[in-house]
Formats: structure tokens, C-alpha cells, sequence
């Protein structure tokens, strides 16, 4: 009686240190998810300072809900954060000698909502001057095969060329996030799990790279990237050595709240709008077409086109390498 009754406070003890290690790993995934923080400190006037801490790289949209708010104006706070910590606002007292009540909760979205984008802005050919790619227009696949809706405007090419090798940045911008841990597939043509680079632009608008070799990417998240600048090495993704790269250039376009979430907190659904974009060729400026051959180049003016005078200078002197 007492061996059962041992055996069965060993198996409780177990599951209990089973669940709490399983709860421990849940906060730590979750601490790890959390890219931004909203912290709220009292201050000795019954004021309250917002501030925040972000450890991504990027642009975030950040929104934040005060329910049952008393004896304060509510800001109804929603602005875009680019820096790594900062002040967001401060509630002051209506009556300073009464103390101010409330509750919160916040949510953020990666990017800029309905940015000013530039859609005539003209990109380099991400190749080496002189590589001549062939381009394919890339369909959706949940729209091919699940018939679903396409994204806004949906735009994604493929560049295809032999000999492709190495990848260079279309245009100036932030590296925001890198996905480097895809073995090559010789075999694959076509996959889902590709390593890939995306880039924020000065106007709100994100460029993705994908087809990288694994382990050949050079560049990393938060450093700004210049036109032509070297990013790394294309997937040998056949044994023709038919190489491809996959191109798209795209800006949130909404910040309508999810349904499920709507009277809790903001978890916005996140949609895109694709641009077509200019390029420059050896024949100068213009839009790709389908199946169309196109011989990659570029100048100095485009080059600098988004360059401040310090990396103008910067550039002159080599600390700056593109």
C-alpha cells in the first residue's frame, strides 16, 4: 500500500515538473516573440510616463488602448517607432490630487501603414553588371491551387539566368530580417523553404530576396545597404547551372482590426500591396515583362540617388563600400 502510494506521488511530482518546464518554455518562446515592449512608470505628480523598448531592427506601427481611463485625456495613441527605445506619451491628472485609473493593453504591426511609397522609383537589377536574366512572372499559390483572393496589385518575379552567382541590393535601405538556415536542393526548382533577405526602404516599402545559398549571405539585420551592394551567393538550384532568384517589392496597405480581437486589443491583419517596379537596364528605364531577356547595369546617379551628404562623404573616404 504505502510502495503505491510512493509510486503515485512520483508520477505526480513528474507531471508537475513536466508541466512547469513545458510553462517555463512557453514565457521564454513568448519572451522571445515580444519585438516591442510598452513600459508605464508613475511619476510623483500621479502622471504616467509611456515609453518603450524594441530589439528588431525596422519601422513598427504601435498601438496602444486605454480602457476605463479616469481623471485623464486619452490620447488614443498610434504612431510609428523606428528607434530602439523612446518616450511615447505621458497621461497627466485632469485633478492633480486625484490619482489617475486605467487599464491597457497594445499591439504592433512590422512596417509603416499606407506609406507614401514611391511607385516610380527605379531599381537596379540585383546581378552583376552585364548578367543577362530571363524573367518569369511568379504566381500565388494559394490563389492557383486554393483559389483564394490575391494580395493587392500582386507582383512577384523570378529571374532566371545561368551562371547567376551573386546578389546585390536594388536600392538603398535596412536589412530586417534574414532567413539563412535552408540547405541547397539541387534537385528542387521551385521550394518554399528558400533563404532570403528583406530590406526596408526609406519610403515605407520592403524589397525580399530569396534564393540565397545557405551560409554564403554577408549582410546583416539593421545594417544599411546601398544600391549594388553585396549581399550573397544564388542557390545552384539546377544542374544546368539555371540559376533563380525571387524578387518582390511590397507596403502594408491596411491597419483593419482583426474581428476575433476587435473589442480586446489591436491584432491587425496584416495585408500588402505589391508594386511593379522600374528598373534599369542596358536599355535604360523600364518595367519587366513576362519571358522578356534583360541585360542588367547601372550608373553612379543611381547609386546615390538615396545617399545623405555624410555617406557621400563617407564614400569618398572608402568607409563606405558598395
Amino acid at each position: 500500500m504505502i510502495l503505491k502510494q510512493l509510486n503515485l506521488i512520483k508520477k505526480i511530482i513528474r507531471s508537475i515538473i513536466i508541466i512547469t518546464a513545458f510553462i517555463g518554455m512557453q514565457r521564454s518562446a513568448l519572451a522571445q516573440i515580444q519585438k516591442v515592449i510598452v513600459k508605464v512608470e508613475f511619476k510623483s505628480d500621479n502622471s504616467y510616463e509611456f515609453s518603450y523598448e524594441k530589439d528588431v531592427p525596422g519601422n513598427y506601427t504601435l498601438a496602444i488602448i486605454l480602457k476605463n481611463l479616469k481623471n485623464a485625456y486619452n490620447p488614443h495613441f498610434k504612431e510609428v517607432i523606428s528607434n530602439n527605445q523612446g518616450s511615447l506619451f505621458s497621461l497627466t491628472p485632469i485633478d492633480s490630487k486625484k490619482r489617475i485609473t486605467f487599464s491597457y493593453n497594445y499591439s504592433y504591426i512590422q512596417g509603416i501603414i499606407n506609406p507614401k511609397v514611391n511607385k516610380e522609383f527605379t531599381y537596379l537589377l540585383p546581378f552583376q553588371k552585364g548578367k543577362e536574366i530571363k524573367v518569369h512572372d511568379v504566381k500565388n499559390l494559394a490563389n492557383a491551387i486554393l483559389d483564394k483572393s490575391l494580395p493587392e496589385n500582386w507582383k512577384m518575379y523570378q529571374f532566371e539566368g545561368y551562371y547567376l552567382d551573386s546578389i546585390f541590393a536594388s536600392r538603398k535601405g535596412v536589412v530586417i530580417n534574414i532567413i539563412d538556415n535552408n540547405t541547397s536542393d539541387l534537385e528542387a526548382y521551385y521550394s518554399g523553404k528558400k533563404n532570403s533577405i528583406t530590406i526596408e526602404h526609406l519610403d515605407g516599402s520592403f524589397a525580399n530576396y530569396s534564393g540565397f545559398q545557405k551560409n554564403s549571405i554577408l549582410v546583416k539585420e539593421g545594417q544599411t545597404v546601398y544600391p549594388s551592394t553585396f549581399l550573397g551567393l544564388v542557390n545552384q538550384s539546377n544542374k544546368d547551372h539555371l540559376n533563380s532568384l525571387i524578387f518582390s517589392v511590397y507596403y502594408l496597405v491596411n491597419d483593419e482590426p482583426n474581428r476575433k480581437y476587435r473589442n480586446s486589443s489591436f491584432k491587425y491583419v496584416k495585408r500588402t500591396s505589391y508594386i511593379n517596379p522600374y528598373f534599369f537596364t542596358s536599355k535604360g528605364v523600364e518595367q519587366l515583362l513576362q519571358f522578356n531577356n534583360y541585360i542588367a547595369d547601372f550608373n553612379k546617379e543611381l547609386i546615390l540617388r538615396e545617399f545623405t551628404r555624410r555617406e557621400k562623404k563617407q564614400l569618398k573616404k572608402n568607409q563606405i563600400k558598395i
